[in-house]
């Protein structure tokens, strides 16, 4: 909501604007750490909070009533839990029906952010099979973290995969790192993944001046949008994704496009090996230089 001054509208701090959060709640330690990285999140910022159960598909063990019933009780427990550490967020419960990738898509169109745990660890870690919480990350509508059941608060920066000009990303990031009191960090994926390909070696002048032209407007945007930010570049010299999954254990937050330079298989990558939380940002416009 925005204030008026005479004609002039004023927006709000973003710390001050109510964020409407979709969480998808089940049994699991990833939806537990989901729970705990989101009220953390809350210290910066205002929330309202909207608990989604898939019904049946939230035990492991033997059922004790209907898949309706049971996702009731998992959510209304997640709600008592996180009531405990949010009092003031009014938080609402909703059990959804149907292939729960698509039924956690439509949920998430609902809100401002979607966050979803990631249960993946041990021997499952290592097989090439996406789980859910990047099924549904993978074709997302609205901002989706993904948080690994592993999460702890960290005190890292937050950092931003940039791919072409589409600023999506970067001014989700810098808003995430302005609100927080973080570094905001930009590493330039296109130019990793060229670097990367065998087929294409430009030199370092070329890099040097591409890099240049795409992060620089990037950080005389988000600067100008929020003065006293400390926003610092970055050029890898390894492959995209084992380069953001790297950098993630000293960072707070990953944010990515859903569209980037060879994005299906480091998106994947990153969201299934990262040992941070990622959010995934839907990436509309002027996509054209992330799937040249």
């Amino acid at each position: 909501m925005t204030s008026m001054t005479g004609l002039e509208a004023v927006e709000p701090p973003l710390s001050a604007r109510v964020e409407h959060v979709v969480l998808a709640a089940d049994d699991s330690f990833g939806a537990i750490a989901a729970a705990e990285w989101l009220a953390e999140r809350a210290r910066h910022r205002r929330m309202a909070v909207e608990i989604v159960v898939i019904e049946g598909h939230v035990r492991t063990g033997p059922h004790t009533g209907s898949a309706h019933q049971e996702g009731e009780g998992v959510a209304w427990g997640m709600r008592e839990s996180l009531g405990a550490r949010l009092p003031a967020a009014p938080t609402t419960v909703r059990v959804l029906a149907g292939e729960p990738v698509e039924a956690l898509r439509g949920a998430a169109e609902d809100g401002d952010l979607f966050v979803i745990g990631c249960n993946r660890e041990g021997y499952w870690h290592r097989l090439p099979i996406a789980t859910r919480s990047t099924r549904v990350a993978e074709v997302a509508v609205r901002p989706t973290a993904v948080v690994p059941s592993t999460w702890a608060p960290a005190s890292g920066v937050v950092l931003a995969a940039v791919s072409g000009s589409a600023p999506e990303v970067v001014d989700w990031a810098a808003a995430e790192a302005a609100t927080t009191g973080r570094v905001l960090e930009l590493v330039h994926v296109d130019l990793l993944a060229i670097r990367s390909s065998p087929a294409r070696r430009p030199d370092t002048g070329i890099l040097a001046e591409a890099e240049r032209h795409t992060i620089g407007a990037h950080v005389t945007r988000v600067r100008a949008a929020h003065p006293g930010l400390q926003v610092r570049t970055v050029l890898e010299h390894e492959g995209v994704a084992d380069a953001l999954v790297a950098r993630g254990g000293d960072t707070a937050t990953i944010v990515v496009g859903t569209r980037m330079r060879g994005a299906g298989s480091v998106l994947r990558a990153v969201l299934e090996h990262a040992r941070c939380p990622v959010v995934v940002v839907p990436v509309t416009g002027d996509a054209d230089e992330a799937t040249r």
